[in-house]
């Protein structure tokens, strides 16, 4: 097997230099065949956009990409092609806002070479101390933009806790999951489709906590399970947007995926900002809802089912979002400045209220 070093290209000396000593977090936006509201590309470019960061390896597209299904960005001005640039997969060294070093391995899921990509994160782990990974997805689900987004947990058994079975084979099923139990696809040539995206060809085997899945793999397990065998502890969050929004940005999305990093790496991610988006992306949705009957009644129906599954599951697999301590925070603290008074009090503005 080649030595998975080939594949990726460190930047000068005098970058890979500055980069702090580890134990490092590592997180990994590459989503599956499916990057469900744009979430995981949104959340790679927020990271870049509203922290420092600075690009450290790139890997070699032309080994890893098929540029028909990953296709350049090309701009034409009328007479000539004026750029074009070719995707990549890169890793960069980012600063959350507390100063704190992270690194992000970001772009689209690899064509090719899956288990040799792999290895060339494990190789990168050693060499800058990576000791954990955090990943990130997101898939269509039949859940509503009216309830709070609900994600799908995954880990290898380092990160739970879980002893490798004695043979050495570091296999996962059952915690290297995109859901309970499932299994995943580790050929280095994989079948298309998404293990978390797939709606047909799954087979089930099994009842209750112990059910086995089979269905079609992506890259982020193939990763999981060659971190076990490397020693790291490896989570990771999907995120289920409403399927109806598959095709269109939802910052939401993104926004529930971030907090989940903020906790999951005890990093600081600035969210107020990407708040305040989603506030927006909200009002406008029910704004597009209220004037169509139609949606209203796929909205209302869609509803029942998530309250129902509310109901009844025990939220084995299952994490809620919920706004981290620092986010509420920094909303609070907005607050109390929105509403301080000119002499440094704060409250309601006095004068007589009218009944």
């Amino acid at each position: 097997m080649r030595d998975p070093r080939e594949l990726y290209q460190l930047e000068d000396h005098e970058v890979i230099a500055a980069v702090p000593s580890g134990p490092l977090p590592l997180v990994v936006c590459i989503p599956g065949m499916i990057d469900a509201g744009q979430t995981c590309r949104t959340a790679a470019t927020y990271f870049q956009e509203n922290l420092r960061s600075i690009r450290i390896a790139r890997f070699d597209s032309d080994e890893l990409l098929d540029y028909r299904s990953s296709r350049p960005c090309v701009v034409y001005d009328g007479r000539r092609y004026r750029t074009v640039e070719m995707p990549e997969i890169a890793l960069h060294l980012v600063y959350d806002d507390a100063s704190r070093p992270f690194l992000l391995l970001e772009g689209p899921e690899p064509d090719l070479r899956w288990n040799l990509l792999a290895g060339a994160v494990v190789a990168l782990a050693d060499t800058f101390g990576i000791d954990q990974v955090v990943t990130l997805r997101a898939i269509p689900s039949e859940t509503p933009h009216t309830r709070t987004i609900t994600m799908l947990t995954h880990a290898n058994q380092l990160a739970l806790g879980e002893e490798p079975p004695a043979d050495g084979s570091a296999d996962t099923t059952g915690a290297d999951t995109d859901g309970p139990g499932e299994q995943c696809d580790t050929s280095e040539h994989p079948a298309s489709g998404d293990s978390a995206d797939a709606q047909e060809g799954i087979a089930a085997t099994g009842a209750g906590p112990e059910q086995v899945f089979e269905m079609p793999g992506s890259f982020i397990p193939v990763l999981e399970k060659e971190l076990q065998r490397g020693g790291i502890r490896c989570q990771g969050f999907v995120a289920q947007i409403p399927h109806y929004l598959t095709r269109s940005p939802y910052p939401a999305g993104t926004l529930a995926l971030l907090r989940r990093v903020s906790e999951t790496a005890a990093l600081e991610i600035p969210l107020m900002e990407l708040g305040d988006i989603v506030e927006a992306s909200q009002r406008m949705l029910e704004d597009e809802v209220e004037d169509s009957p139609e949606l209203q009644a796929m909205v209302k129906t869609l509803e029942d089912g998530y309250d129902q599954m509310a109901r009844d599951n025990d939220g084995t697999g299952y994490v809620p979002d919920m706004p981290t301590a620092d986010e509420l925070g920094d909303r609070f603290e907005r607050f109390l400045a929105e509403n301080t008074d000119d002499d440094g009090t704060s409250g309601p503005p006095s004068g007589p209220i009218s009944s």
